[in-house]
């Protein structure tokens, strides 16, 4: 556990950058360039930063702003003052969300509960993170959790993917049974009218499609920590709603150019609308229940979501089929 503990507290030293432009709020801007010159080698200078005597920052200041002012200007009357920052960590994962909200290339960190400046994290460190993350977030759409770290399933044997993986695998598939049975309980609508089934897969390809877009969305609002939920919510079934609706027009018009039947348009039409709002509270329930129970929101992105969606897009096209025809 020591070992641990000491390996994590190297990690977070390696990551701050500590040797930055650090002023008092009464410097002029000629003395803070003067500072700058006389030490030839910084980790990053891409801003003045400004602390109290405590050592709290107040306030940043980038080189452009400071070459663009008067040698007697002071520090405190052009610096952008109580900047944002994050509080160390082991990871210092919220560095990049900070970085993009505020367009900054360097991010402060600060101690637990004070605004005690520690250092930065620089440009590197915030790219090599967002990486880290993308490689992350690319494994859980496949079903591996945060509980098993990227760099052991990279290392890992065929046989531990292949564990990992396909209990999600399992599911669809278990979706797609449920699936097949309950077309076959809806067989004699299919006898009366056999171009039922032809509309079967761009109903359920549009219903996921859809949705798929709406849980992207979600998962990453969750991510950044920056969601609404009933704001997003009312949003989504708006748009999702225009989507669905010139959607069905569009395969409701080439279903009755063709059939020249309108009961299967209309079925085709009403079926798209129904279904693809029906996808789309799934969508955001299932992301959204396993980030309140604290688990890893991107699960649900998976083939779970998919089977489910595509259980209900069937059950509700063909029960208005049934209903029409």
């Amino acid at each position: 556990m020591a070992n641990n503990i000491q390996n994590s507290q190297k990690t977070i030293n390696e990551e701050i950058l500590k040797n930055v432009p650090i002023v008092s709020p009464d410097y002029t801007v000629g003395k803070t360039i003067e500072l700058i010159r006389d030490k030839k080698h910084w980790d990053t200078i891409n801003y003045i930063y400004v602390l109290d005597q405590s050592r709290n920052l107040i306030g940043v200041l980038s080189v452009k702003e400071l070459m663009r002012n008067q040698n007697e200007t002071l520090i405190k009357n052009i610096m952008k003052p109580d900047p944002a920052g994050i509080i160390v960590s082991p990871h210092h994962e919220r560095a990049p969300i900070v970085a993009i909200q505020h367009n900054i290339k360097a991010v402060p960190v600060f101690k637990i509960g004070t605004r005690e400046f520690i250092g930065v994290i620089g440009t590197d460190k915030i790219l090599e993170i967002l990486h880290r993350k993308h490689v992350e977030n690319f494994l859980l759409f496949s079903g591996i959790t945060k509980e098993h770290p990227t760099v052991d399933i990279f290392k890992a044997r065929i046989s531990r993917l292949v564990k990992l993986r396909l209990p999600w695998l399992i599911i669809g598939l278990i979706g797609g049974m449920i699936g097949a049975t309950l077309v076959s309980w809806f067989e004699p609508t299919l006898e009366k009218e056999i171009a039922t089934a032809f509309f079967i897969p761009v109903i359920v390809y549009i219903s996921n499609a859809v949705s798929t877009q709406t849980q992207a969305l979600l998962i990453r609002l969750l991510s950044s920590q920056k969601v609404k939920s009933l704001a997003f919510l009312n949003k989504e079934i708006v748009v999702s709603l225009a989507l669905a609706m010139i959607s069905a027009l569009m395969i409701a018009s080439f279903s009755f150019i063709w059939l020249q039947s309108v009961k299967v348009a209309l079925a085709v039409g009403i079926a798209i609308v129904l279904s693809t709002l029906a996808a789309v509270l799934i969508a955001i329930t299932i992301p959204s229940i396993l980030y309140a129970t604290k688990k890893d929101p991107a699960l649900g992105s998976g083939p779970f979501a998919t089977a489910i969606q595509d259980v209900v897009t069937l059950l509700i096209y063909l029960l208005i089929a049934t209903w029409l025809i």
